[in-house]
């Protein structure tokens, strides 16, 4: 009910349905951020561009996965540059090169090194979100210096932690992809040495370990060292432990950026509670462990 939507509507009786609200609810809050933060334009295109690079992911992911297109779009978020029907078109297409074709038919900066990724063979899942991390870092970064302060922060943060990921995924792995070609460029915590000793660990429980010692008593060090089981868990510890350092960068300098970069990381985060609890109740899953999950607690 505080979303709008009720048990009566068709929408709260059918997951789906009630995913799809909650999308376009969320999308009319990022309009209302739009109109909020106009006189920050820049900064606003580099948090709705990063809204683009998670929902890409998470359609390339559900793609190369052969999941449902409605299942692919469970974790979008739409955006002027990729507004509802954008992602509806993207979450149709059977495979990897022709969701790359529609973006570069789009002009979307993206499309070119997706596609070169996803050749024409079967593509490496990884290989496609470093493409994603790749041009969003190189874009992000550049304008993140000319903006500075919170802002580059913001983005050194999720530069460092697109690199955690990746070596989590690459520790205990054999395969072409060498961790020195993996290596995003722009972070401040995650040095290349210690991405590349993760990433040569024989597997993530020790690749995690050593990615944490780089936060020391941090909370996004607790998140790695919890070495949790899937990337969605570790996704969301991640998110709530950004989330709250957004929190204190608002309250030192309510006057600057970074209450724009709190409501996006808040929107982002209640976006993520939301999509759990509707599938996981409409699942069955126990309400105890979703109460558990939440990030916006």
């Amino acid at each position: 009910a505080r979303e709008g939507i009720t048990a009566g509507d068709e929408a709260g009786r059918d997951p789906a349905a009630l995913d799809l609200a909650l999308r376009r609810r969320a999308a009319a809050r990022l309009r209302v951020l739009a109109r909020w933060g106009r006189d920050r334009p820049a900064v606003l295109a580099l948090l709705f561009e990063e809204i683009d690079r998670e929902s890409l992911r998470a359609l390339v992911r559900g793609t190369v996965a052969g999941v449902h297109s409605a299942a692919r779009l469970a974790a979008c978020l739409p955006t002027p540059a990729l507004p509802e029907r954008a992602l509806a078109t993207l979450a149709a297409q059977p495979d990897v090169p022709r969701l790359a074709a529609l973006l570069r038919a789009w002009q979307s900066p993206y499309g070119p090194p997706l596609a070169a990724a996803a050749g024409t063979g079967q593509p490496d899942p990884l290989a496609l979100q470093l493409a994603l991390d790749r041009t969003w870092a190189t874009r992000a970064e550049r304008t993140a210096r000319v903006l500075g302060g919170p802002v580059r922060a913001h983005v050194r943060l999720g530069i460092d932690l697109a690199n955690a990921v990746t070596a989590l995924a690459l520790a205990g792995r054999t395969g072409d992809l060498a961790p020195a070609d993996a290596f995003l460029e722009g972070g401040h915590d995650l040095r290349r040495a210690a991405f590349e000793a993760a990433c040569r660990a024989r597997d993530a429980t020790l690749a995690a370990t050593l990615l944490a010692a780089c936060w020391p008593g941090a909370p996004i060090g607790r998140c790695l060292a919890a070495a949790p089981a899937d990337l969605a868990t570790l996704d969301r510890c991640l998110l709530g432990a950004r989330l709250a350092q957004a929190r204190r960068a608002e309250r030192l300098d309510p006057s600057g950026p970074a209450p724009l970069l709190h409501f996006l990381l808040r929107l982002r985060a209640e976006a993520c509670d939301l999509r759990r609890l509707v599938w996981g109740l409409a699942l069955g899953a126990p309400a105890a462990r979703l109460q558990a999950d939440l990030v916006t607690v």
